[in-house]
């Protein structure tokens, strides 16, 4: 589980946790062109940005990067004061 307190952040913490699995943007890039029919360039274009926060990646955007990643979205609404009391 990656638990994001800044969400503007999660194009940053997934390229951590893409480089943590060794797998290089362009690598990836590519597994998600085999998923999604799009040129690679392009989409290694579009990682670049989440990479480093010029863009955040949108929810429909997200689903391939994800499913290469062997990863799954969870988003928790919980309240971080009852967290913290």
């Amino acid at each position: 589980m990656i638990r994001l307190t800044d969400p503007t952040r999660v194009g940053q913490a997934l390229a951590e946790v893409r480089q943590l699995q060794g797998m290089s943007r362009p690598a990836c890039a590519r597994e998600i062109a085999k998923l999604t029919g799009r040129g690679w360039r392009s989409i290694n274009s579009q990682l670049w940005t989440w990479d480093t926060g010029a863009c955040r990646p949108t929810l429909e955007a997200i689903g391939p990067y994800l499913t290469v990643l062997g990863l799954i979205l969870a988003v928790d609404f919980e309240d971080e004061a009852e967290e913290n009391p």
